[in-house]
This record gives structure tokens, sequence and C-alpha cells, in this order.
């Protein structure tokens, strides 16, 4: 793994080389620049056929004449690898609220989610429908996959359990989160601090 900064990398470096077996990295910021695998690993297996890859994003809300949403388009992508001779491989979507209830549904491997009255995700500060807290709402997103036979045998299922319904959009002078200005407070400066840091 390569961890080299240079002026056009992120964040941004320079790399000064003293003589052939001396570098210094020159940067502009005070934190370390790591390379390598910080976090554990974790090794699977799989059966022969098996969910790849899940992408969601909300693609639409609508609200109110009091800006509540009233309704939410979810366009999401199953991607499904492996072997199947019979072609019987079936998707069942499901996305559930806080309370494991399912709220949208589809069988479609490339398609959308209608979800009525969605609870929004917002961030800490600017949340209109519900108090502050440390966390705001969250479905999560079941995708099952199963063997359309007289067995009917689930060979999979994937669960993300932190799925926002939320918009995002820049003007020349706003950043919107869900069609609201959202004013940036700071961020982590440092991801490795010990107690503060997100980086561990």
């Amino acid at each position: 793994m390569n961890n080299t900064l240079t002026p056009t990398t992120l964040p941004p470096g320079y790399l000064q080389i003293h003589n052939p077996t001396y570098r210094e990295l020159q940067t502009p910021f005070d934190f370390f620049n790591y390379a390598g695998i910080d976090r554990s690993v974790i090794l699977y297996s799989t059966s022969t056929a098996y969910i790849q890859d899940i992408t969601i994003d909300t693609q639409r809300i609508d609200y109110d004449a009091q800006h509540i949403a009233t309704s939410a388009v979810l366009v999401y992508t199953v991607t499904i690898n492996g072997v199947n001779p019979r072609n019987t491989l079936r998707v069942l979507i499901e996305l559930l609220d806080a309370n494991g209830m399912v709220v949208a549904n589809n069988t479609d491997s490339h398609s959308s989610l209608i979800v009525t009255k969605p609870n929004l995700w917002e961030p800490c500060g600017m949340n209109y429908t519900h108090p502050c807290t440390e966390h705001s709402y969250l479905y999560t997103l079941q995708v099952t996959l199963y063997n359309d036979s007289p067995q009917m045998n689930i060979l999979d299922i994937y669960r993300i359990r932190h799925v926002g319904i939320r918009t995002i959009r820049l003007t020349d002078s706003k950043f919107l989160v869900n069609e609201r200005p959202f004013y940036f407070h700071g961020a982590n400066a440092h991801e490795d601090s010990d107690i503060r840091g997100k980086g561990f």
C-alpha cells in the first residue's frame, strides 16, 4: 500500500528527497498519515450463489405545505454472484422501520421502494420532526436471496442496518439537507484521537 502524498492527493502533501536514502514527507496538517489495515479483518465463506453488492439511494422526497415528508422514493440495485443452473434465483427486498415493521418491499433486483410518511434522517441540531438525539432515524434494508423451487430454500440474507432517508443538495451559497440549510459546526480534527476520534 502506497500512502505517498502529492499536491494532487487528498490530503495533499509533498515528498522532499534529501538523498537516495532519506525522504521526508512535508504535510500541511498535524495528524498521522496512516497506511495499511488498522481494523479487524473477517474472512467468510459464501454459497454458490450469493448477494455480492447492494446500493441504495434516496431519489426524491415529497413534502406537504408545512414541509413534512409525505413520501420518499428510494432506488436500489442488488448484484447477485454465483451459479444457478436452473435460473430459479429470486430476491426479496424489504425496508424495515426502527420497530422491525416492513414499510416497503419489492422483488426486482433493480428498482425502487416507495415509503409513505417517511421518518427522515437529519443531523443532530437541525431535527425538525423529532428531538435532537445522538441517533437520527435509520431504517434497515433486508435483502433475501432464495431458490424459487418446491423447497424454496434461502441461500443468503444481507441486512444494511443504517439506511437514512435524506437528500443532500448544494446551491451557490447553501448546503441543504432535506431541502433545509445545514450549518457546519466543525468535525473531528483528529480521527485517531484516543477518546473523541472516529478512526479506530
